[in-house]
């Protein structure tokens, strides 16, 4: 057999891989220009996996943001149980549970005592909320929130974005 130019013709999937395996026969020149192409190619799909999966994974966490927002304003329209952090948003407040799960609102940071957290001054524990309204598990130690106001934060777990906007008549 003759030694043929490399000619690629206008094939595609099966067809044109038989016709490069035919020409390789004839010149191994070819399967090393083969190589490189495949292998740039794979570089190049190996590059769009990465942004595929960046963008897979911030998907994901706007996903668990709202899922976690939706559920949040799901348990404060319905009257069900509140985190300490949705007490602490809902009022603007620090928000501790104390030893017997009873939880605290205070205007400015409180202290751990031996079982609750204490107020600096006597007028900065603004409300006691009973423990059948919390929904709290862990240790009271870990229990105080920062409200979200406080920490000019706009993502705020308790309400939807644009809620105070809406036209409720």
């Amino acid at each position: 057999m003759a030694n043929k130019p490399y000619v690629m013709k206008n094939k595609g999937g099966v067809a044109r891989f038989k016709e490069i395996a035919e020409n390789y026969r004839d010149n191994p020149k070819i399967l090393n220009e083969i190589i490189e192409s495949m292998s740039e190619k794979i570089e190049e799909l190996e590059i769009d996996l990465k942004i595929a999966t960046t963008r897979a994974n911030a998907l994901q966490n706007a996903f668990d943001r709202c899922e976690a927002k939706a559920s949040a304003y799901d348990r404060l329209m319905s009257g069900g149980k509140k985190t300490p952090m949705e007490w602490a948003d809902l009022f603007g407040m620090y928000f501790g549970v104390d030893l017997n799960g009873w939880g605290g609102l205070y205007l400015r940071k409180p202290h751990k005592s031996v079982s609750c957290w204490e107020a600096f001054a006597w007028d900065d524990l603004i409300a006691r909320i009973p423990p059948n309204l919390i929904q709290w598990t862990g240790i009271w130690q870990d229990s105080l929130c920062k409200p979200k106001s406080i920490t000019n934060s706009s993502d705020s777990l308790t309400m939807p974005d644009g809620w105070e906007e809406s036209d409720a008549r």
